[in-house]
């Protein structure tokens, strides 16, 4: 509900002048709450069923001191009562007013200035001139006087509801919009119009537009870019965001990984009071291997978990590693991935398509693995259990694909060379088609060491109808259910006679284990699903206020 405060001099001069226009803006569902100087009528205000906040104003005030702490309770009940616009009306509230409106970050303005009559004849009569609509919506209305005040009050009303608009806005800001299982799971769910139930919705790239950003311009997304490095955030690109959220006065904003929590978190606290709700995309984080600032920015996160309205967790492995970091939220609500099932789908005729791109025979069984060159995804150990396999299946070939796993890329060329993988492994990089390699594969592997959340890899192989095999790191159990094989991370032997034991299955039982994993991501993990899952959960968060 939005909520509206007048601001005026005396509780008599609301009731002679703005009943109506409070009337109607309650009938049309606003809540309303009248901060004046309080004589002889607050109980038929408040038996209105607006709200009543005293403030006092000392006519030809000349104590600077007097003028402070008028200032300071205005600021005080802003801050309380946390309207969507404040319409202040007489020379000292619009001062006053305008003030407090700024240091509490109020999302628009109105303010009356023109002298009013206190003849109560004149009631009929709203006051006319609006001379400032706004500190964050810059602009002027001027609202001409009709001799019915129900025509003035509706004229009022249409200029307030072009103020703050019924629809609310959600930020989504993430720290890049490159590949990624968050990256992409978000330009997924812009992309549903169930998502779009009731709210709009801005994205903001801590970086910049990376793969997904014209994309998302391109399906009419507005996505707004922080020019930030990857992993620094610049105090010009704070203050960027600052501007921004001051600007369009978002009701949710929507962080989706660290820095962007951070950072988030901080802009949204001074530039309003918009709901913050973090994103957690992983699991048990290994921040040995990552930088300093990183491993500084999550136990900062930790302690400052309390102040989101909500933290979302896409797994519950994700839930149980960062409380065991400190974590600590108000509340914790679970979202699992979901997937394009149209995009990832079956095709008999992808494998024989893939073979021959690489030059293939048409015999070759096709093992591959799509994931990024992280310390996270282990690429090590599923390096060592493909030369284990090599050994005993010459008819595989194993295929990697994701950012940084191509020949350029010096070390992981050594791993391939001392595992005796040289022509076996084919590196295909980042690939912009991967919905068309994924369903080409016999089968799927993931051989991440750690931090984990809910693997969209392994979502996308399954939507494909290809079998998995898995190490048991974050939900991936929970994703591949009984048409997968689970092994322990670390361990290539192991991972080795996981994907050997699925390799040698008859064919036709490798298929229904296929067509099994095709169904279950049907009935539990569809994106439109989720996107109508994440609707409700942000109209219920605006709701609560």
């Amino acid at each position: 509900m939005r909520k509206i405060v007048f601001l005026v001099t005396e509780d008599r001069h609301f009731l002679s002048h703005y009943k109506t226009l409070a009337e109607t803006c309650m009938k049309a569902g606003w809540q309303v709450v009248v901060a004046c100087h309080v004589l002889n009528h607050g109980a038929e205000i408040t038996a209105m069923g607006c709200a009543l906040e005293p403030v006092s104003f000392a006519p030809g005030s000349s104590s600077l001191w007097r003028d402070l702490k008028t200032l300071l309770r205005i600021v005080v009940l802003l801050r309380r009562q946390k309207p969507d616009l404040l319409h202040s009306v007489g020379a000292q509230p619009v001062l006053y007013g305008a003030i407090a409106a700024a240091l509490s970050g109020v999302k628009a303005t109105v303010s009356t200035t023109d002298p009013l009559s206190p003849n109560p004849a004149a009631s009929s009569a709203l006051p006319g001139a609006i001379l400032r609509c706004g500190l964050r919506r810059r602009g002027s209305a001027a609202l001409s006087p009709f001799p019915d005040s129900s025509l003035v009050a509706e004229q009022h009303l249409r200029l307030y509801d072009s103020l703050v608009p019924t629809t609310p806005l959600v930020l989504h800001l993430i720290t890049g919009l490159g590949s990624g299982g968050a990256e992409r799971q978000l330009a997924l769910l812009l992309k549903e119009p169930n998502f779009h139930n009731g709210l709009r919705h801005l994205v903001v790239s801590m970086t910049n537009l990376g793969r997904y950003g014209q994309e998302l311009r391109d399906a009419g997304i507005a996505v707004h870019c922080l020019g930030m490095r990857r992993g620094i955030p610049t105090p010009g690109g704070f203050f960027r965001l600052w501007q921004l959220m001051r600007r369009t006065q978002p009701a949710i904003v929507q962080t989706w990984l660290y820095h962007a929590d951070l950072l988030g978190l901080v802009a949204a606290r001074l530039s309003g009071w918009a709901k913050v709700a973090w994103n957690l995309r992983c699991s048990d984080m290994d921040m040995r291997r990552y930088s300093f600032l990183s491993r500084l920015i999550l136990q900062l996160l930790a302690k400052l978990s309390r102040f989101p309205a909500v933290i979302l967790h896409n797994s519950q492995a994700g839930r149980r590693a960062h409380e065991a970091l400190g974590y600590a939220p108000r509340r914790w609500q679970l979202m699992p991935n979901g997937f394009d099932l149209t995009a990832f789908a079956p095709d008999p005729m992808a494998t024989s398509r893939l073979r021959d791109s690489l030059g293939l025979p048409p015999q070759t069984v096709l093992v591959g693995m799509v994931a990024r060159y992280d310390a996270m995804k282990d690429h090590a150990t599923f390096l060592k259990a493909a030369g284990l396999v090599a050994a005993q299946r010459p008819d595989v070939a194993f295929l990697l694909a994701g950012s940084g796993v191509e020949d350029g890329n010096a070390a992981l060329s050594e791993l391939v060379q001392s595992c005796g993988l040289v022509g076996r492994v084919h590196l295909l990089g980042q690939r912009d088609d991967i919905q068309a390699i994924t369903p080409g594969f016999n089968l799927a592997v993931l051989s991440s060491a750690f931090g984990e959340g809910f693997p969209n890899a392994l979502g996308e192989a399954q939507a494909c109808g290809v079998p998995c095999v898995a190490t048991d790191v974050g939900d991936s159990a929970l994703v591949l259910g009984e048409q997968g094989r689970i092994v322990p991370p670390g361990q290539p032997e192991t991972l080795a006679a996981a994907v050997l034991a699925m390799l040698n299955l008859p064919l036709d039982d490798l298929r229904q284990l296929g067509a099994d994993a095709r169904l279950r991501m049907e009935r539990d993990f569809s994106m439109p699903a989720l996107a109508t899952r994440y609707a409700a959960f942000y109209a219920g968060l605006v709701e609560k206020g």
